[in-house]
């Protein structure tokens, strides 16, 4: 007997490895791709502006590299001692204005659209919040009074509509460039049961109608596998709203499935482990056994370096040789 459906695997038209360039915007979903994307050592930059939820704060940051706007310093707003940015997340906030202007002008300089292979977008939301000062756009509150801003909700058409031209202007400056849509699995039900499942539903659209008129535009199902092939609280954190890191983990191997290919599986299999030795405790660091354990990993660090020089193994190769020599 079957107790669940489960959403067939179906390889992409392209294989993700190590020696390219990627880049994951959005929501905290891409957060938890982009970590492990991280951990496996590939060459990746995970919100360099920190959350992003709605497809318009996303496109907004998007167009401003594209057009080299860095972060206007005359958009800092003061609240509680600290200086803050609604375009960025409140990590970026600080109590002294030249260091959050220095961090945000880092995390812009970070990007650069037209070395990037692969581009994955998560959306949160359709639900955007704008700033009665002046109208624009907020892709973040930082938990100022809600008397402050006007909530209202992206349709399908003003986001196909946007992101088509968006694409179009991505294409231009990087023509090898791969967009990965995804919606995330995350429950926002501060806007309401119904209003969450219409948000997500106009997303969903939005992602269908880009990806059949952009061939360099695909979709990835992370809000799917959630809904339809999980689809059952115990895979949900204590909030009820965030995926568990056992569900995590199963979306991350379906998504190992669909865009690597058997080689990048083999070596981040090998990254793992390594990565759990350099987690294992020692209780004895100077002792032989440690000193044979570490020559062992280093070896194998060294060997696979080797074999992949596309993959970065210092932070390993480091870790062995200093453990190798106490």
């Amino acid at each position: 007997m079957k107790f669940r459906t489960e959403i067939p695997h179906n390889s992409s038209e392209f294989n993700i490895h190590h020696a390219q360039k990627l880049c994951f915007l959005g929501s905290c979903f891409t957060e938890n791709i982009g970590r492990r994307m991280l951990d496996n050592q590939f060459n990746a930059i995970v919100n360099p502006f920190g959350v992003l939820y709605n497809p318009a704060s996303i496109e907004k940051h998007l167009w401003s590299i594209i057009h080299g706007n860095e972060p206007d310093i005359k958009a800092l707003y003061r609240h509680k001692d600290m200086y803050l940015h609604f375009d960025f997340h409140s990590k970026f906030s600080n109590p002294n204005k030249a260091k959050a202007i220095q961090q945000m002008q880092e995390a812009f300089h970070s990007v650069d659209l037209t070395s990037i292979d692969y581009l994955f977008i998560t959306w949160g939301t359709a639900r955007i919040y704008r700033n009665k000062a002046d109208h624009s756009v907020v892709a973040n509150c930082h938990k100022l009074p809600a008397k402050e801003f006007l909530r209202e909700a992206l349709s399908v058409d003003s986001i196909v509509k946007s992101y088509d031209t968006l694409i179009e202007k991505l294409r231009q400056a990087n023509p090898k460039l791969t967009i990965v849509l995804t919606v995330s699995p995350v429950r926002h039900l501060k806007d309401g049961f119904i209003e969450n499942q219409r948000s997500k539903s106009r997303l969903i659209l939005a992602a269908e109608t880009l990806e059949s008129r952009n061939p360099n535009v695909h979709y990835f199902p992370a809000y799917e596998l959630m809904m339809d092939d999980l689809r059952d609280y115990r895979f949900y954190d204590d909030d009820l709203l965030h995926p568990n890191n056992q569900a995590q983990s199963y979306i991350w191997n379906y998504f190992s499935e669909c865009f690597f290919s058997d080689e990048t599986k083999h070596i981040n299999q090998e990254i793992e482990q390594l990565c759990k030795a350099k987690q294992h405790k020692l209780f004895f660091p100077d002792s032989e056994e440690t000193k044979k354990f570490a020559d062992a990993h280093l070896k194998k660090c060294q060997t696979l370096s080797k074999q992949y020089p596309d993959v970065d193994l210092q932070m390993y190769i480091d870790y062995f040789a200093g453990l190798s020599k106490k």
